[in-house]
């Protein structure tokens, strides 16, 4: 999916947005945590569509991108998925577990995952930068 490495950045910003004010359950109803949880995993999975081919290129190459995208995968779908788990809300009827010790699992990949989220904007600094600053092919590897 072709996406103007500008919108790109715009979509990465949202998503980083989101995923900070994720970190403040305390200042949300439940409802709003877990709406807002939803809306950065559909953001999430978009942003790895319209990325397919640089993935496919890091597969490649560059391990240590492969290496930070890997653990942001795992912690990615550790967070959703004991968000799922421990929900009071949008998936109360559908789970049935135990909801305070998925609710700790939570809390700690949540967190790691906003630190591998931080390494992996550090990782692509060059190409945030080269969409804002640069005139060149933003296409390639940077």
């Amino acid at each position: 999916m072709k996406m103007n490495i500008k919108k790109r950045i715009v979509l990465d910003g949202i998503m980083l947005f989101s995923l900070i004010s994720l970190q403040a359950v305390e200042f949300v109803s439940a409802a709003i945590h877990e709406a807002l949880g939803m809306f950065f995993f559909v953001l999430a999975l978009f942003h790895c569509l319209i990325n397919l081919n640089w993935i496919k290129k890091i597969l490649k190459s560059k391990k240590n991108r492969l290496i930070i995208n890997i653990f942001l995968s795992i912690a990615f779908l550790a967070a959703i998925s004991s968000g799922i788990m421990q929900s009071n809300v949008l998936f109360k009827n559908i789970v049935y577990a135990n909801r305070s010790k998925w609710n700790h699992v939570h809390a700690w990949s949540t967190r790691v995952l906003l630190l591998i989220v931080i390494f992996h904007v550090i990782n692509n600094r060059k190409m945030i930068e080269a969409a804002f600053y640069k005139k060149r092919d933003l296409g390639k590897e940077v």
